[in-house]
């Protein structure tokens, strides 16, 4: 390599540096779930077929579509629904327009035999 001295120093001749490329060839594989560290990732896309996790913390998810079995929460606010079928234990509303309400007839004349009892 170079030339060393008395001094423990080492002298160069005609030394040349050049930019190395900044990446590094990883094999298919090569990369396990042991072999990363919690919080060792982070990253602003991720392109992925599927994801799978028993929990996503998240200020905000975009989505297209979304399956689920069960979706909990305390407030929901949506543009438009469409709801095959509705559960609640109340609804609030400042306007409720519909083609049909079924099963309130119903109620209601259940209600207007007790009275008229």
């Amino acid at each position: 390599m170079g030339t060393p001295n008395e001094d423990g120093y080492q002298w160069f001749r005609d030394l040349r540096l050049e930019k190395m490329t900044g990446s590094t060839l990883i094999e298919d594989g090569a990369i396990t779930t042991g072999k990363v560290a919690a919080n060792a990732i982070t990253a602003n896309e991720i392109a992925a077929d599927q994801v799978l996790a028993k929990h996503v913390k998240a200020d905000q998810i975009l989505a297209k579509h979304v399956k689920a079995g069960e979706i909990k929460a305390e407030h929901l606010l949506a543009e438009e629904a469409t709801i095959n079928k509705l559960w609640a234990n109340g609804i609030a509303a400042k306007a409720i327009t519909a083609s049909r309400l079924t099963e309130w007839r119903e109620v209601a004349m259940e209600f207007v035999k007790y009275i008229m009892k």
